[in-house]
């Protein structure tokens, strides 16, 4: 976890959604979701995990804010 000005970057292992979909009880309110996917100049590089990355993404980025109490 580590602070990037006023935001907060942190990786997990487990399912986002185990806190960010938890209807009323939730934590966060997810306001953007961004898959990355790998460039061209990656597959020149390396093909094989090019089109591995196509099928199982690497990495989702998630932007959300803590949900305020009672809301």
């Amino acid at each position: 976890m580590l602070r990037w000005g006023r935001h907060l970057v942190f990786s997990m292992e487990h399912p986002f959604l185990k806190f960010a979909e938890r209807g009323e009880g939730s934590y966060f309110k997810v306001e953007r979701v961004l898959e990355p996917r790998p460039t061209g100049q990656f597959e020149a590089t390396d093909p094989e995990e090019y089109r591995r990355l196509l099928r199982e993404p690497g990495f989702l980025c998630v932007r959300a804010a803590k949900r305020e109490v009672g809301r």
